[in-house]
């Protein structure tokens, strides 16, 4: 099964993702100050679909209500 892109980079990485999938790191969790990253630290990933990832990002967009409050704001400054 092929996967179609809707733009290409010189280096060809959206093809090399495509081919692996995609991944979220488990873990180390955030924030990770670099105090606790070391060669022994823990380091997990997990595979997901594309719907997940859309999901996340798009959750991390402000709502409608966020928008009104945020442009209200700017309109009437303090």
């Amino acid at each position: 099964m092929s996967t179609v892109t809707p733009y290409s980079s010189p280096d060809g990485a959206e093809e090399e993702a495509a081919r692996l999938g995609y991944w979220l790191r488990e873990l180390p969790t955030e924030p990770v100050p670099a105090e606790r990253i070391s060669p022994a630290s823990t380091f997990r990933l997990v595979r997901v679909d594309a719907k997940t990832i859309w999901t996340r990002i798009t959750g991390l967009l402000p709502d409608q209500g966020e928008l009104r409050h945020a442009a209200a704001r700017r309109s009437h400054p303090r």
